[in-house]
């Protein structure tokens, strides 16, 4: 076990312990109510068409593929992001408790592109998860009045959630084409009004099933947060030696 030091405990008993009592209970209630739109979604669309069931089974496969890419991507980055964490506390804290000896050395423009470079690393890793510009790696260290403004950085576009979303919009639209020819194939044995109440079914179903992979994997990134804080639950407690006998008084 590695030493415990004071950045990884404030990180445990911060972001860890946040997302676990906040994040947690609504991920889980918002998985589980976009998976029941879902679920409405299909039996509307098989209520009309049984042998629809039998085409999406084919599309179900990829939006599964894609959806666990995702989940494990987006498990490590917040690994990444929560380990981060602890060095940007633990030289935030330096730069507190010593501010007198950084301004006696002059050290302040070092400390201030430490700082910057440290945080920048950790902001990295979220913004690959949910963000929408991307540094390709953070910046050398370098005085504040020298860092690079944010029109000349490198950026990669998309990051991991535009991925899951131009995959997921590819394959609904699959899915509302393959409505549309099953209605269209039934001819008079469906009603036009139940043929375009089926259709804005089929038309909701790239959102809900998009929401749903997006809050079932922020659900699972709030149970690392349980699986670091069950860690530190689990280590063995030093053993605190015995008090020494005091020495008994010799009568003389």
């Amino acid at each position: 076990m590695r030493p415990l030091t004071l950045s990884k405990l404030q990180n445990r008993f911060s972001k860890d312990l946040e997302g676990v009592d906040a994040s947690l209970p609504d991920n889980f209630g918002r998985s589980l109510m976009y998976g029941l739109g879902v679920l409405t979604t299909l039996a509307v669309i098989s209520s009309t068409s049984p042998a629809f069931l039998i085409m999406f089974a084919v599309i179900a496969v990829g939006y599964f593929h894609y959806a666990r890419l995702f989940s494990h991507s987006a498990r490590e980055f917040r690994r990444l992001d929560s380990v981060s964490k602890s060095p940007l506390f633990s030289i935030y804290g330096e730069a507190i408790q010593g501010v007198a000896v950084i301004r006696a050395f002059g050290s302040s423009a070092r400390f201030m592109a430490l700082m910057l470079e440290r945080a920048t690393t950790n902001v990295s890793f979220y913004a690959y998860l949910w963000g929408t510009n991307v540094p390709l790696s953070p910046s050398p260290p370098r005085p504040p009045s020298q860092l690079p403004k944010l029109a000349d950085a490198d950026f990669v576009h998309p990051p991991l959630q535009r991925w899951l979303s131009m995959r997921f919009s590819l394959l609904s639209a699959i899915v509302v084409a393959l409505t549309g020819y099953v209605l269209i194939a039934a001819g008079d044995k469906i009603d036009a009004p139940l043929a375009g109440f089926t259709l804005t079914f089929a038309l909701n179903i790239s959102n809900e099933i998009l929401f749903l992979v997006r809050r079932y994997t922020q659900l699972e990134l709030s149970l690392v947060g349980v699986e670091r804080l069950k860690a530190y639950s689990e280590i063995e407690q030093e053993v605190r030696p015995p008090p020494s006998s005091s020495p008994s008084l010799v009568q003389s």
